[in-house]
């Protein structure tokens, strides 16, 4: 993949994790495919449907990444590593494709 598509999910992650995007339904329905899993701090797994339901009810919660690194697991697919802060600190990592 080039840094043009590594920007574009770079970019994608930093939408999804921003308090006007977490707040609307319409927003995350447009970037989540509904085969969307993401498997939470506490160890939950939550799909597309999930999210839906509780994240735009949730506290505005101010999220920040750091130590971003991209890589390619194929030519179609990106992961994104990173570390948020919340209410303290927690590893996170996506697999786009």
């Amino acid at each position: 993949m080039s840094n043009t598509d590594l920007d574009f999910v770079r970019d994608l992650e930093l939408e999804l994790l921003s308090s006007v995007t977490r707040s609307s339904r319409d927003k995350l329905s447009e970037l989540l495919s509904d085969d969307f899993i993401e498997i939470g701090k506490s160890g939950t797994t939550y799909n597309k449907k999930n999210i839906l339901e509780r994240l735009p009810e949730s506290p505005d919660i101010d999220i920040k990444i750091t130590e971003l690194k991209q890589r390619n697991l194929s030519p179609e697919c990106i992961q994104n590593l990173f570390v948020s802060t919340e209410e303290g600190v927690s590893g996170f990592c996506r697999i786009y494709a």
